[in-house]
């Protein structure tokens, strides 16, 4: 039988740990200046940690596949693809129309 309370219950509090950790690196971030290859790195590396746990409690818990593998089309994953496409590319694009107008943005979120 499937333990939907437990599996549950331990999502929410990997999802409030991660939170809290991601503002506590944040902090640490401000203070030390790494190379953007080793921040992909420690976020790609995060993500397959956090992944591998993830799935290793919905085993744990009997989480049927079917629960956790929606049917989901081509047709579907490619407007998913393509709408997180445009987002990147529009984001980038205000980024240098907003360099180029002059117009100010949060400092902390720029690109070093």
């Amino acid at each position: 039988m499937t333990e939907w309370v437990a599996f549950g219950s331990f999502a929410v509090a990997l999802s409030v740990a991660v939170v809290a950790m991601t503002r506590r690196s944040a902090r640490l971030l401000d203070r030390i200046d790494l190379p953007p290859v080793a921040l992909l790195a420690n976020t790609a590396g995060t993500q397959v940690v956090l992944g591998v746990v993830v799935a290793g409690a919905a085993w744990l818990a009997s989480v049927p596949l079917s629960a956790v593998r929606p049917g989901l089309s081509t047709e579907a994953a490619a407007v998913g693809a393509g709408a997180g496409l445009a987002i990147s590319l529009g984001n980038a694009g205000l980024v240098r129309v907003f360099d180029w107008a002059g117009v100010g943005y949060e400092s902390r979120y720029a690109r070093r």
